[in-house]
């Protein structure tokens, strides 16, 4: 128990004032931070961004109209008599 004494030591802090700083945090989130947070996931787990959506998109729609020309051709729409 002696020995226990002779190797503790005492630290005392003393602060120059008696103020604290009040800090309160908002779970609100913009609708720009939570659009950038999913894309950002897309982004890291699937490798997915809103320009790879453009793209799914576009060529979609290039498909669609090359489908609705070539059925169109099918059906007569077309024909020129000689």
């Amino acid at each position: 128990m002696v020995r226990a004494r002779r190797n503790l030591a005492r630290v005392s802090v003393l602060f120059s004032s008696n103020s604290a700083r009040r800090v309160e945090r908002s779970a609100r989130v913009a609708w720009t931070d939570a659009l950038g947070s999913v894309g950002g996931s897309l982004g890291l787990f699937t490798g997915f961004s809103l320009l790879s959506l453009c793209e799914l998109v576009y060529f979609a729609a290039k498909a669609a109209c090359a489908v609705m020309r070539v059925g169109g051709g099918k059906k007569g729409g077309n024909k020129v008599d000689a």
